[in-house]
């Protein structure tokens, strides 16, 4: 295959560098919410956190009277369950299975970071990115737009004409370059039709080796069987995460230093990609589950990585 082998290692966006968004966060009543504050909340009813959390929140005991309610939710947890990010906060969380969307505007993010050079978006719904950049000294270094292409399954000219398409879901971006103090500004339009974004990742990436033939790709599926006393069985569908088995050609040179690098990256949420531009479903946003290399020739080891995604 002979495709690199790519990790792009997360940044964090939190309200220290977040600048703007075109999306409002008024999922829920905001619990505090000022000068008037919601007094009692039944089970059931749901509230957002927003400074410094950006989480929503669930009742699953009444909260009527002090001190309960004027505890924070987040720290009473005996009368809460957090539900998930806020729609504006959900493509920057890092748990995954979540989604910051819009019915139809497109949605715009800005932020800044120092010395970023890639840019992800996965699990997206949308036509067209564009990413701008600027910095002091630097202004307006990087301007594009990138068109998302259309997918179907043809195996035949019928298949050709009748097939549904579909678009891309991810793009990523490694060729950014590294200014400090840079102000990004991320647009991702649809035409006017929904469109949603899963995780939008921002950090540096790194190249570990070449990914051979005969890697495997899969899902692991948490949908159940339910079967009720008179013996009926449903399945009741739930989420899924990806999952990837590779094997890496790493030149001997730098293998000491890609263990130790996957050494640090242990139990870390990273973007690991397996082949941009060739296989889009070698793209997998998760942690790796287990690596071996096995220094077998005088130039070159082979590496095998276990990664389980998140989404």
């Amino acid at each position: 295959m002979a495709k690199p082998f790519t990790v792009i290692i997360p940044k964090t966006i939190d309200d220290s560098n977040f600048v703007s968004s075109s999306l409002s966060e008024v999922d829920y009543p905001n619990w505090d919410q000022s000068p008037n504050p919601q007094l009692s909340y039944n089970v059931g009813d749901r509230c957002i956190v927003t400074t410094g959390y950006h989480k929503i929140y669930e009742a699953i005991q009444p909260v009527t009277s002090t001190p309960n309610t004027t505890t924070p939710p987040h720290t009473l947890t005996t009368h809460w369950v957090e539900v998930g990010p806020t729609n504006r906060w959900a493509a920057f969380d890092t748990s995954g299975g979540t989604y910051s969307y819009s019915s139809g505007a497109n949605i715009v993010f800005s932020f800044t970071m120092d010395r970023a050079t890639s840019i992800a978006l996965v699990e997206l719904t949308a036509r067209s990115v564009r990413i701008q950049a600027t910095a002091p000294g630097y202004p307006n270094y990087y301007d594009q737009t990138y068109n998302l292409g259309d997918r179907a399954v043809i195996n035949n000219w019928y298949d050709y004409f009748t097939a549904d398409s579909f678009l891309a879901t991810e793009l990523i971006i490694t060729d950014i370059p590294a200014i400090p103090a840079t102000t990004f500004t991320i647009t991702i339009e649809n035409n006017g039709n929904p469109l949603q974004v899963g995780n939008l990742i921002v950090g540096t990436n790194i190249e570990l080796g070449n990914t051979k033939y005969g890697a495997k790709i899969g899902i692991i599926d948490y949908s159940k069987k339910e079967v009720n006393e008179f013996g009926k069985a449903t399945i009741v569908k739930r989420t899924f995460s990806k999952k990837m088995d590779v094997t890496l050609d790493v030149d001997n040179g730098i293998i000491d230093s890609v263990a130790a690098r996957l050494n640090y990256l242990r139990s870390t949420p990273c973007l690991w990609v397996g082949a941009n531009g060739a296989f889009e479903s070698l793209t997998v946003y998760g942690f790796y589950r287990d690596y071996s290399v096995e220094i077998a020739y005088p130039t070159h080891s082979i590496c095998s990585l276990q990664i389980e995604g998140l989404v």
